[in-house]
């Protein structure tokens, strides 16, 4: 379920490269899926779990994100 999760916010689905999860993917990959929250709130999200400090999450990121308890 996350790898799919993970796929489907960043496009690779569409053929995009898998170059990470951005605040805005992770905000437009929300609101698709019904759920409405603030942009500051999912730029938080990401700045807390972006290991690299680029500003996106990777995919190590993003297991961590989907799997912390």
């Amino acid at each position: 379920l996350p790898l799919m999760a993970k796929l489907q916010l960043n496009g690779v689905e569409q053929g995009e490269a898998d170059e990470g999860i951005t605040a805005q993917n992770l905000a437009d990959f929300l609101k698709q899926n019904g759920f409405e929250t603030s942009y500051a709130s999912i730029k938080s999200i990401v700045t807390i779990f972006d290991s690299s400090l680029e500003g996106k999450i990777d995919f190590e990121d993003f297991l961590k994100m989907v799997l912390s308890q």
